[in-house]
Parts: structure tokens; C-alpha cells; sequence
């Protein structure tokens, strides 16, 4: 809804448009300055698009109370740590299939040699050999951060993945994007500074009120909804879901290649639909099975 807002100042009248957006954390009021006067009514309507572009409508709304039962979160308390040949075997299989569902053609035994004996299998793509490389840098950054979810902690990911792979490596696009086959349109360009901002804040309104397996699925959605760089979103989500696991003592998880069907249906349901719930459970079986079986 707009309106004008009248406020007087030592006997003078100033005029102000307003809007009121309702977000998942509350209702937020966006104002724009009119002057002493109210403007005609072409300029206003002008003024009012300005405004409506201003505050965008990309919120994840009606958020249901709890996405997992009390029995389900329960269940949280029993996943642990990974142990260190099983922090080995995930990293290898996270490569795989994080980077197979982008394309990628290396096998398991492909990226034990570049990952742990640093050699190059004959015939692998270049390309392929420098996202398996990045991966596990990418993955050593999210694992030693000792700092939380930030707009800088973004692009530093997105660097350290891309490296090598694109040239606006660890920068948000410029130009808009549409993500093929999908039933949502990413945000244009030059809404994204506005729209990481409202991810930071939406992170911060579900660190307090959801289990952080929620927190991460549903950041996870958000991120692929606002597709913020021209490429590495869907590696660069992952390793964000991740992040805020580990981050919260909760081990990672992989989403494998033969899952990717499942995996973006869920998304796009999840974007479109606002069925957010069936994602969350699909992060939560895997967080809850054992590590070992990564």
C-alpha cells in the first residue's frame, strides 16, 4: 500500500511517499522524500514505480511456525561430526557430485587424484580439473570461517570457487538471467545490492526462530531464487547450506548427481509454490543418516 505523509517542521509542511512491505520478519515502511509540495499527478505515479522498485516483493513469506516435528529435531541431536576419513571420503564425494550435477565428467577415482595426490587424470577436461581444485579450497574457507554469514563471505566463495572459470569471479552480475527450465525469474541486476541485503536480514530472522537444518534449506532457496552471480549459483548454494550446518555443529551434506531431478523440483516448488517444507525434510534426511554413508 502507498499513501503520502504529511510532517511539519517548524511551521512547514514536508511530504513524504510511503509503502509498507510485509516481509517474513514484520512489517517494513520505505519512504521518498517529495519536497514541500505534493507533485502532479504524472510525476507521482513515476515516483510511486520508483518506490515499488525500491522495495521489491522477494520475501519468503507465511513461514509456517516449525518445518520439522518436535520428534524430527530430536533426531538433529544424534547427527555428529564427521571423522577425518570421513571428512575425506564426503570432500571427494561432494566434488563429484556437487560439480556433476554443473556437468562435470570426473568420477571418484578422477578426484582423488587431484584432490589428495594433486595429479591430472589423462583426459580429464581443464575445466573440470579446476572446479574439483576450487571445490576443495572452497570448501577448507567454509570449514575455517570463523565469522558468520556476510555480503563480503559471499563474494569471497564465489572468488575462491570460480577461480580460474569465469572472469567476474567473486562480483554479483551485471546483466539479468534466466535460469533455464526453472518456473521463476531471478531479480534484475540492479535490485541485487537491495536484495542481499534482505537475505542477511531474512538469515538473522531464521537464526532465531528455526532449527539451523531449517535455516539452511531455506536460505538455500532464497540464494538460488535471487541467482546472484552470472554462474556458480547452484555450487555456491551448496556450499552456503553447508556452511551454516557446520557452522552449527551439524555435519554437511551431499545432494548427488542422480538426485537432480528430485533436487530442482523441490527448488522450484519451493520458489513457486511456497511449498518450502518438502525441501527442508530432503536437507533433514540427509543431515540425520550417517556420515558415513556420504
Amino acid at each position: 500500500m502507498t499513501y503520502i505523509v504529511q510532517t511539519e517542521v517548524k511551521g512547514h509542511p514536508y511530504y513524504y511517499l510511503v509503502r509498507n512491505e510485509r516481509t517474513s520478519f514484520g512489517w517494513k515502511k520505505h519512504k521518498l522524500y517529495l519536497g514541500k509540495e505534493v507533485p502532479g499527478k504524472k510525476q507521482l505515479a513515476s515516483l510511486g514505480n520508483k518506490l515499488l522498485k525500491k522495495t521489491g516483493t522477494r520475501r519468503i513469506v507465511h513461514l509456517k511456525p516449525a518445518f520439522l516435528t518436535p520428534e524430527e529435531k530430536k533426531r538433529l541431536a544424534s547427527a555428529r561430526h564427521l571423522s577425518f576419513e570421513e571428512e575425506k571420503r564426503f570432500l571427494i564425494q561432494f566434488s563429484v557430485h556437487s560439480n556433476g550435477i554443473e556437468g562435470s565428467k570426473l568420477d571418484n577415482a578422477d578426484t582423488v587424484k587431484i584432490i589428495f595426490d594433486k595429479r591430472t587424470p589423462k583426459n580429464a577436461a581443464l575445466r573440470d580439473v579446476y572446479e574439483a581444485v576450487n571445490t576443495e579450497e572452497a570448501y577448507t574457507f567454509i570449514k575455517n570461517y570463523e565469522k558468520d554469514l556476510s555480503k563480503r563471505f559471499l563474494l569471497q566463495l564465489h572468488s575462491i570457487l570460480m577461480w580460474n572459470l569465469i572472469e567476474d569471479k567473486g562480483e554479483f552480475r551485471t546483466k539479468n538471467v534466466k535460469v533455464t527450465g526453472a518456473g521463476f525469474h531471478p531479480p534484475p541486476a540492479e535490485q541485487l545490492d537491495q536484495e542481499i541485503e534482505r537475505l542477511l536480514s531474512f538469515y538473522r530472522f531464521l537464526k532465531r526462530k528455526y532449527t539451523p537444518v531449517e535455516t539452511a534449506a531455506l536460505m538455500h532457496v532464497k540464494f538460488i531464487e535471487l541467482h546472484p552471480f552470472s554462474d556458480g549459483n547452484g555450487r555456491c548454494g551448496r556450499l552456503l547450506l553447508n556452511f551454516i550446518l557446520m557452522k552449527n555443529d551439524l555435519p554437511p551434506i551431499v545432494i548427488k548427481k542422480d538426485e537432480r531431478k528430485e533436487y530442482y523440483s523441490l527448488l522450484d516448488k519451493a520458489i513457486t509454490e511456497k511449498d518450502y517444507a518438502s525441501f527442508v525434510r530432503f536437507v533433514w534426511k540427509k543431515v540425520v543418516r550417517e556420515p558415513a554413508a556420504c
